[in-house]
């Protein structure tokens, strides 16, 4: 196995996963890896690269369609049928489903999901390939491991699914897997068109393995953004409005709902500085398996328990920068390779108080433009093995959520510097 590089030496960096900024108050943790103190290193910054507000980009694609109203085109159709068939085999795997993770997003297939394109459009329009993250002029989000195991139950620990996974070494789908025991999303599905690349995953649950499918799941999804944003055309500027020129997105014309589009332009892009924003919406969700329910005070009489290592792995997984794996074979049309997930950008979504992030560019081998491809399992393990750099500057404590969005004084300036120079000088080249 190559030789694991060590993490970037500098002064102001300090690695620190969870550390308290406010001696004795439980609500006053910072998130790490972070930058403490000046001089900063002369490669950080925030970067704009790839960002579509950087150039000209037609979203006409997303506006095929009504803005709302649409199921996602890949999501099984809601029929009696269907929700029959569903009854009947969780009926007897529902127990099943419970213990390796899967039952709530299996569950999803209930309720068609509604995409609103325009404001998808809107959102992609500050999209950071570099991070994986939304520059949003108020501050950073992006979709999060622990935002994955709310909404969709996925576990963001346990057996780690990679292209060195493959626990029977099995290539024979009907071989292994019951049609009848998992849920095919469409009663006319054949086996012959399910994805084989796959077929790992469905024989390990089969097997009983915990899977940690949520980074997997994020991993597609941030993918899924960086393909799409990285195929845009470019437009014509004679068919953008002044905002949309700064962004270098059209005002789209769409039937019904036109205006939209600017109003999600104009959420995003604008200050704001009066608008409340939650920046922290799930985490009193007091429903899920127990390793999920696990965290913040009820962490504190449970860290000496016997669980004390399965919650350490929760929430490492969720705050650690780290590349996610995607894609199992190596020869296939997904094709492994990785996507950086960030979470000390967004510190204030897990109720941390948010400090200068260290770079993505730190704990990844992707750029904004490009994601090298992973060539063999030796080297799939050693990206796991890069993800874990991080874990000896953890410690799992017990902590209170947040809620206002707290932020150090040195980064508020410093993310002002940032988007004063993209926004601002982006408005002075459209007017």
């Amino acid at each position: 196995m190559a030789l694991v590089a060590p993490l970037p030496s500098h002064s102001s960096l300090d690695y620190t996963i969870l550390k308290s900024f406010v001696d004795l108050d439980p609500s006053r943790f910072i998130l790490g890896p972070s930058l403490t103190d000046e001089p900063f290193p002369a490669d950080f910054h925030f970067t704009s690269d790839g960002l579509p507000l950087r150039k000209a980009t037609y979203l006409q694609y997303w506006y095929s369609s009504a803005s709302t109203g649409k199921s996602l085109r890949t999501w099984p159709s809601i029929s009696e049928p269907y929700l029959a068939w569903l009854d009947r085999v969780e009926a007897a795997f529902g127990d099943f489903w419970w213990e390796v993770g899967i039952y709530e997003a299996i569950e999803l297939s209930r309720h068609p999901l509604i995409a609103d394109n325009l404001l998808l459009a809107a959102a992609l329009c500050f999209w950071s390939p570099a991070s994986n993250i939304f520059l949003f002029r108020r501050g950073p989000l992006t979709p999060t491991l622990f935002d994955v195991a709310v909404i969709i139950g996925l576990r963001p620990h346990g057996v780690a699914v990679s292209t060195f996974y493959n626990p029977d070494g099995v290539s024979n789908f009907e071989a292994y897997l019951d049609p009848m025991t998992w849920p095919i999303p469409s009663l006319s599905t054949s086996l012959q068109k399910i994805n084989c690349d796959f077929v790992p995953i469905a024989v390990g649950l089969s097997n009983g393995d915990r899977l940690a499918l949520g980074p997997y799941f994020l991993a597609f999804v941030y993918r899924e953004i960086f393909d799409f944003i990285k195929l845009l055309p470019s437009g014509d500027a004679a068919q953008f409005d002044s905002y949309g020129l700064a962004l270098g997105c059209p005002q789209p014309m769409t039937s019904g709902q036109p205006s939209d589009f600017l109003t999600y332009f104009k959420t995003f892009y604008e200050p704001n500085p009066d608008s409340a924003i939650s920046w922290a919406p799930f985490v009193d969700r007091l429903t899920g398996l127990s390793w999920f329910l696990a965290r913040f005070e009820a962490i504190q009489g449970k860290l000496a328990s016997s669980h004390t290592s399965e919650y350490s792995e929760v929430w490492y997984s969720y705050l650690a920068s780290r590349d996610l794996h995607m894609g199992l074979k190596l020869r296939s049309k997904l094709l492994p390779n990785t996507d950086v997930y960030s979470p000390q950008y967004v510190a204030r979504q897990f109720g941390f108080v948010q400090s200068i992030p260290a770079p993505s560019k730190f704990f990844t081998a992707n750029t904004a433009d490009y994601r090298p491809p992973t060539k063999g399992i030796a080297e799939a393990d050693n990206i796991s093995t890069m993800g874990n750099r991080l874990r000896r500057f953890f410690k799992l404590v017990s902590f209170r959520p947040n809620y206002t969005g707290v932020a150090l004084e040195g980064y508020a300036t410093i993310w002002d510097q940032f988007t004063d120079r993209i926004f601002d000088l982006a408005l002075l080249r459209a007017a």
